[in-house]
C-alpha cells in the first residue's frame, strides 16, 4: 500500500482491495467491500451461474508419469460462461508448457506449476449443449424462499398454478397420462430420482427461445431488451437484509449475483457500486449492442452449437481474444477502435479510461505468447464490468443454435394438355419440433446413438402442425 491508499487502515481495522491497481493519473481509491463469487442463493436458472465454481486445478495422478501435479492455470475465476483469452497460452491453442511458472525449489511437485489450461473453453465446451437448468428445486429452504416443498414446485407447474424460477419454461403434457405419472419420474418420496435430471426435459419446452443465429437487428434488440425488471432485489451487506429498489422502464438490468450488495451501478472503477452492484444497460445501448451481434454473427456464425458461440475462436486474430458476446459487449475496442468513456454506446466504456486501458503498445515487449490478450481494461472482471458472463446468467436458458419452429410454403399448379399453366396455388404451414421421437418406442430423452427405432435414426423428432392457410398471390 502507500499512504494515500492503504491496503491496511489501522486506525478501522479495514483492509482494502483494488488499491492502486491504476498506476498513473487515474489511481482509484482501495475499496473495502468487493463482491467476487456468491454461493447460489436462489434457484439456478442457468449454466452461466456455475460461473462462481472455482476451477479446480491440476492432474492429481501420478506426476513421475510425466504430467505436472499442480498448476496456477488460466481463467478459474469466472471461467464459465465467459471465454477470455489467457496472454500466456497461444491464441490458437487451449494448452501451454510456461516453464518459468514453475517454482525453484527442491520439492519436485513445486517445479511443475506450469500447465496452462484454458479451462474457461474446456468447461464451456463440455456444458453448454449437454445441459440446462429447468428450475425444479424445492423452495422452503435457504436466504430466498417461497415455501414450496419440491413436491410443491412439481405439481404446480404440472398443473399450470405457478411457474418454476425460469419463466420461459412451461410444462409439455403430451408425454404424462397423469400428474402421479410425472412425480413418480421426476421425484422419489420429497427427493429427486435419480434420473431426474435426465428425464426432466421430456416434460418442458421454452417459450420465446432466440436462435443466436439470427441476422436481424431487430430480432437481436427485442430479445436483449425483453429482460426488464421494475425492481432490483439486493443483500444489505451489513444487515443481510433484503432491499427492494424500483427502477427506470427503459433500462435492463443485469447482475452477475442473484442478490447483488448494491442496486446501483458504479459510475467508475472508483465507485464502490462498481464493486458490489448491477449493470443498468440505456436503449442507446441495447440498441448498440444488437447491431455489434449481428456483426459477430456474420464473422463468426453460424455458430453450430451454443458451446462454439459462448468460446473464443482458436485463432491469434480478434476472434481468438474472447467469444463473440463478449466481443459484442466490448465492441469499442476490436476493428482498431480505441475506447472513448463519454461514448453513451460505449458498455463498459467507464472503466477504460487513461491508465486504466492496457493498450497494444503497452504489452508489446513483455514476451507474451498471445499479447492481444493482454490488452484491456485493468477493471475487467469486478462486478460492475459487463462480461458475458453476466449476460448469460439472464439469457442462457433462452438461446440456442437453431430453430424448432418452421414456417413451410409450398406451391403448386395444374397445366391442360399443351402444357399451359391453368391454376395456381400457395399454401403455408407451421410446424414445430416436439420432445418427442417419431416412434414411440424410444423415450425423448434416449441419446442418438442409443435409439432402437429405425424410423427414428431416419427422421428423429416429431413435428406438429400449429398452422395452415392458403395463400393469395398478393402474399407471395
Amino acid at each position: 500500500g502507500n499512504a494515500l491508499n492503504p491496503d491496511f487502515d489501522p486506525a478501522n481495522n479495514r483492509s482494502y482491495t483494488g488499491s492502486a491497481i491504476s498506476p498513473g493519473n487515474s489511481v482509484w481509491p482501495g475499496q473495502p467491500s468487493v463482491v467476487t463469487n456468491e454461493f447460489p442463493l436462489v434457484p439456478v436458472t442457468s449454466i452461466a451461474s456455475l460461473m462462481h465454481f472455482k476451477l479446480n486445478p491440476g492432474d492429481t495422478r501420478n506426476f513421475s508419469s510425466g504430467r505436472h501435479l499442480w498448476e496456477i492455470s488460466a481463467n478459474q475465476a469466472l471461467g464459465i460462461a465467459n471465454s477470455f483469452a489467457h496472454p500466456l497460452i497461444p491464441g490458437d491453442a487451449i494448452y501451454q508448457d510456461v516453464p518459468d511458472a514453475g517454482c525453484r525449489g527442491n520439492a519436485v511437485q513445486m517445479k511443475l506449476l506450469r500447465d496452462f489450461h484454458d479451462h474457461a473453453f474446456l468447461n464451456n465446451d463440455a456444458l453448454w449443449d449437454d445441459w440446462f437448468c429447468s428450475g425444479i428445486t424445492r423452495e422452503d429452504q435457504g436466504l430466498f424462499q417461497t415455501g414450496r416443498s419440491m413436491t410443491e414446485v412439481v405439481s404446480q407447474f404440472w398443473n399450470d398454478e405457478a411457474p418454476t424460477q425460469d419463466p420461459h419454461l412451461f410444462p409439455w403434457h403430451s408425454s404424462s397420462d397423469s400428474l402421479e405419472k410425472l412425480e413418480d419420474l421426476l421425484l422419489n418420496g420429497s427427493q429427486p430420482s435419480d434420473d431426474a435430471f435426465r428425464i426432466a426435459a421430456r416434460y418442458l419446452m421454452i417459450e420465446g427461445a432466440f436462435n443466436i443465429n439470427s441476422t436481424s437487428v431487430d430480432a437481436w434488440k427485442a430479445f436483449l431488451a425483453g429482460p426488464k425488471d421494475k425492481n432490483i432485489v439486493s443483500i444489505d451487506p451489513d444487515t443481510g437484509g433484503l432491499v427492494t429498489t424500483a427502477i427506470s422502464n427503459d433500462e435492463v438490468v443485469l447482475s452477475r449475483f442473484s442478490l447483488p450488495a448494491s442496486p446501483e451501478e458504479g459510475e467508475n472503477a472508483g465507485d464502490p457500486a462498481s464493486w458490489l452492484g448491477v449493470r443498468l444497460l440505456t436503449p442507446v445501448q441495447i440498441d448498440r449492442l444488437a447491431r455489434e451481434c449481428v456483426r459477430q454473427v456474420k464473422e463468426r456464425g453460424p455458430f453450430l452449437n451454443l458451446a462454439d458461440f459462448v468460446n473464443r475462436r482458436l485463432a491469434e486474430d480478434e476472434t481468438g481474444v474472447c467469444g463473440a458476446l463478449q466481443a459484442a459487449i466490448d465492441w469499442d475496442e476490436f476493428l482498431n477502435r480505441s475506447p472513448e468513456p463519454g461514448n453513451e454506446e460505449y458498455i463498459n466504456g467507464r472503466f477504460k479510461g487513461g491508465d486504466d486501458f492496457i493498450g497494444a503498445s503497452k504489452v508489446s515487449s513483455w514476451g507474451l505468447s498471445f499479447p492481444e490478450a493482454a490488452t484491456g481494461s485493468r477493471f475487467a472482471g469486478i462486478p460492475g464490468y459487463l462480461t458475458q458472463g453476466d449476460m448469460l446468467k439472464r439469457i442462457g436458458n433462452m438461446i440456442t443454435p437453431r430453430d424448432d419452429t418452421f414456417r413451410i410454403r409450398g406451391y403448386g399448379e395444374a397445366r391442360d394438355a399443351n402444357g399451359e399453366v391453368r391454376a395456381k396455388s400457395w399454401c403455408e404451414a407451421v410446424v414445430q419440433r416436439l420432445p418427442e421421437y417419431l416412434d414411440s418406442t424410444d423415450q425423448p430423452e434416449t441419446a442418438a446413438a442409443d435409439l432402437i427405432s429405425d424410423l427414428n435414426r431416419k427422421f428423429g423428432r416429431r413435428f406438429r402442425m400449429g398452422s395452415f392457410r392458403w395463400l393469395s398471390p398478393e402474399e407471395i
